[in-house]
C-alpha cells in the first residue's frame, strides 16, 4: 500500500485501536463480562 492510502485509511484503524483499548480498559476497571451489549441483549 501507498503511504497516501496508509495516511486516508488511518481513521479507521485508529478507531479500531481506541475501540479495543475501551473494551479493555473497562474490563479491567470492574466489569467482569466478556460479552458485548448487543450479544447480552440476545440472550435476554
Amino acid at each position: 500500500m501507498s503511504r497516501r492510502m496508509l495516511e486516508h485509511y488511518s481513521h479507521v484503524r485508529m478507531a479500531a485501536k481506541r475501540t479495543a483499548l475501551e473494551k479493555l480498559e473497562s474490563n479491567l476497571m470492574g466489569g467482569t463480562s466478556t460479552t458485548s451489549p448487543s450479544e447480552s441483549r440476545k440472550a435476554n
